[in-house]
């Protein structure tokens, strides 16, 4: 493993949810055809390797139940 700092996201109707643009589709295999939302990811720039990471979910997310978490 090259890079041990991960990334979560929110994904719904085909959007990340919490990427900037700063972030481009070869350095992040799931981005969705740059069709990015906020600058805001759940987590990041945490250790990958310690198995596990809480997240907390924004007070004003849209409700649903078809949202997915995506990790880089």
């Amino acid at each position: 493993i090259t890079n041990k700092e991960g990334m979560i996201v929110l994904a719904k109707g085909g959007y990340l949810i919490g990427l900037g643009e700063s972030i481009s589709s070869d350095s992040f295999s799931y981005h969705i055809l740059n069709q990015v939302i906020t600058d805001n990811p759940l987590a990041k720039d945490f250790d990958i390797l310690k198995g596990r990471q809480e997240v907390t979910i924004p007070d004003d997310t849209v409700p649903g139940d078809d949202y997915t978490l995506v990790r880089k």
